[in-house]
């Protein structure tokens, strides 16, 4: 078939072993050697295998540049990816490490997230103990 251009058209151009779905072949992407059915499925976005269209965990959504496949732990917000800045007081885990807020231990040094008790509070709280058990105490002589 030299001269019609056919032959040539046709050929396995990537050499992964199958040729293009233009020329009756099952490759999908003649261009791409890891693209053939039955190639193993990465998490690249890309149709690896052949099998009309990448797996819905490797669609990004919410375009912040980070598939589910790959990490990220809510693809309806652009703004929580994997390694994104954790916001210390919102319930959200941005940062996709399976921690939020003062849990997570990029707010452990956020005032937010502080576990000591101010100055003032070592003298208030023993002063309402103490006004709260004499209350108590007067109620129970009254019955």
């Amino acid at each position: 078939m030299s001269g019609t251009g056919f032959a040539d058209d046709c050929q396995d151009n990537d050499n992964d072993g199958f040729d293009a779905e233009s020329c009756g072949g099952t490759d999908c992407d003649d261009d791409d050697d890891k693209i053939y059915p039955g190639a193993e499925e990465i998490c690249d976005g890309k149709d690896s295998d052949c099998d009309d269209g990448p797996y819905p965990d490797e669609i990004d959504l919410d375009y912040d540049g980070f598939m589910i496949c790959a990490g990220d732990c809510d693809d309806d917000d652009n703004n929580v990816y994997p390694n994104a800045i954790e916001i210390c007081d919102n319930g959200i885990d941005d940062d996709c490490d399976k921690a939020t807020d003062c849990d997570d231990e990029d707010c452990a040094s956020d005032s937010l997230c502080s576990e000591e008790i101010p100055e003032f509070a070592s003298t208030i709280i023993p002063s309402i103990i103490t006004i709260f058990s004499i209350m108590l105490l007067k109620s129970k002589h009254r019955f």
